[in-house]
């Protein structure tokens, strides 16, 4: 019931959904139809239910003006309650006080734009369920001053182009954010949204919001050794910035500092989009550094899958193949699945 990894389990589950139906048997089709059914029933659950810690049900919050879990809103410590624990904001990873909203439901959106365009009545239009869903983007990326109800482009930076994270938290250096892919997924998910829905004017608004993180992304995260401007020539080696914020970039990231977490959390989530800023000039410096990491323990096992994934992108995909093949399914990020993992290294041009 935590909004973040349920949203990745969703997209993990319509991802598989997707490439069932593109295998177009008529078993697939039928295990695609079952996964979509039970998706649509369970984000129906969440999005219908009351107060429940269980089900931890989205809430519209007023004062801030947004989408909030359960969870996140109801445990002592968010800024508008009392109580005695002093990080209970951190129910839901901060989601009650706005930390990583764009993170959360980038994932549900995505989830739904698929349901949509393989279950197209699901969210037809006018309907409320369309409507909840728009509710999450209105929450994380609003484009309108007049809209009373949410906050105009919450986690935006229009100066540097990438996106904020922290929501309601004050820091010595300003707000921050870890993953970038993540903040790409949410502007990419609201773009297909637009597509499945056929709604114009939320394909417009996510493809800017979308080719601006992405450019920042490429900017700011992604250091090439030949071509780094920005950063000392000590940083180089690391070929990336495992967190951005306003008064400093760092190698490093808020669970940990083992290599595995600060490479692999600006790759998540695989989807088409990541061949947008999984660049082969980067990967060519970035990959080497990522597959020396330290994959010793369980909390870094999830990562290998990502080091597979750019492997197809620059090596051979056989090779890739081989690799993922020996891949332990528990091994997998949570919104991971091997069948995706395929499906994405059978899916890049032949290189080698």
């Amino acid at each position: 019931n935590n909004t973040y990894y349920l949203g990745k389990q969703l997209a993990k589950a319509m991802q598989m959904a997707l490439v069932a139906n593109v295998l177009n048997c008529t078993s697939c089709g039928v295990w695609s139809s079952s996964i979509v059914n039970m998706i649509e029933g369970l984000i129906d659950t969440v999005f219908s239910s009351g107060p429940d810690p269980n089900i931890n049900p989205f809430l519209y919050e007023r004062r801030y003006g947004g989408i909030v879990s359960y969870n996140g809103w109801n445990l002592p410590g968010c800024p508008w309650k009392l109580g005695p624990t002093p990080n209970g904001f951190l129910a839901d990873f901060g989601n009650g006080i706005y930390s990583d909203h764009h993170f959360h439901y980038g994932y549900w959106v995505y989830s739904a734009a698929i349901i949509a365009t393989l279950d197209p009545d699901w969210l037809a239009p006018g309907s409320q369920k369309l409507e909840s869903i728009l509710d999450l983007v209105r929450d994380y990326a609003n484009p309108a001053s007049t809209d009373s109800f949410f906050s105009q482009f919450r986690h935006k930076d229009w100066w540097v182009w990438h996106s904020y994270a922290h929501g309601l938290v004050a820091t010595g250096v300003g707000q921050g954010q870890e993953s970038s892919s993540e903040a790409i997924n949410a502007y990419y998910a609201m773009y297909l949204l637009g597509l499945a829905v056929k709604d114009q004017h939320l394909i417009d608004v996510g493809s800017v919001l979308l080719s601006m993180e992405i450019y920042a992304t490429k900017t700011f995260y992604h250091v090439i050794p030949d071509q780094n401007v920005l950063y000392p020539p000590s940083f180089e080696q690391f070929t990336i910035v495992g967190q951005r914020l306003a008064g400093i970039s760092a190698y490093i990231t808020y669970f940990g500092s083992n290599s595995s977490f600060i490479h692999g959390i600006q790759y998540i989530p695989i989807t088409a989009v990541s061949l947008w800023y999984l660049d082969p000039v980067w990967l060519k410096y970035e990959l080497p550094v990522f597959k020396a990491s330290n994959f010793s323990t369980w909390q870094t096992y999830p990562y290998l899958c990502f080091c597979v994934a750019g492997e197809a992108i620059i090596e051979s995909k056989q090779d890739a193949f081989v690799d993922a093949l020996m891949l332990e399914s528990f091994w997998m990020d949570q919104g991971m699945s091997k069948s995706w993992l395929y499906f994405w290294i059978m899916a890049q041009p032949q290189l080698n």
